[in-house]
């Protein structure tokens, strides 16, 4: 995953992604907004030769609202990104994997109020597979694979003081965080700008 200054951060959960499209036909990644959905979906587009289409875009956006199947017609595999700006479209997309259980046929992105805006999960029950995604964890940021603690913990198999490290800076990560946009600003007032901008946004919205 890259930040707009070219960071190259893998994300864990493209492990899932890929894992969840060889056997079902819909994958979707939902999460917060600005927490990497899109690089990742256009990362997996491009690594597979899927047909990328961002709903963000005007032109794409009217095909979709006036002529839903003549937009799916035709895509192959393919990457639909933002489906929640036209929510009738998952109906079409539903119509297609009945008649073709291909699996992968879609990978979708929308945020957490996906199944919110019209959208039935009902109506795609046994045809999708819904993956989160959130802001960069610390071991996405460190590149070092995830810690598996909580996996631990329900395996009884509680972690000893004596396997911890003590985290440094601790503190400063808290602040720092783990949105893509954000962590590519060096400069402490800019991260605060932006997350003051992106909190408005939010209760604006």
């Amino acid at each position: 995953m890259t930040s707009s200054k070219n960071i190259f951060i893998e994300r864990h959960s493209e492990h899932l992604v890929r894992t969840a499209l060889q056997d079902t036909r819909i994958v979707a990644i939902v999460g917060p907004r600005q927490s990497g959905k899109t690089m990742l979906a256009r990362r997996i587009a491009d690594r597979d030769g899927r047909n990328y289409i961002s709903l963000d875009e005007e032109q794409h956006r009217q095909f979709a609202r006036e002529d839903p199947l003549g937009f799916i017609t035709g895509l192959g595999t393919a990457v639909i990104d933002e489906i929640q700006r036209v929510p009738n479209l998952i109906l079409e997309i539903k119509k297609e994997v009945d008649e073709n259980s291909t699996p992968g046929r879609f990978l979708i992105t929308g945020s957490v109020e996906l199944f919110k805006s019209g959208i039935s999960p009902d109506s795609l029950a046994g045809r999708i597979e819904t993956i989160q995604l959130l802001p960069f964890s610390q071991s996405e940021i460190a590149g070092t694979q995830p810690p598996g603690f909580l996996d631990k913990c329900f395996h009884c198999n509680l972690p000893v003081m004596t396997d911890i490290e003590p985290t440094s800076a601790l503190i400063e990560r808290i602040i720092y965080g783990g949105y893509p946009e954000a962590i590519s600003r060096t400069a402490p007032a800019r991260r605060h700008a932006w997350f003051l901008s992106y909190i408005n946004h939010l209760i604006k919205s």
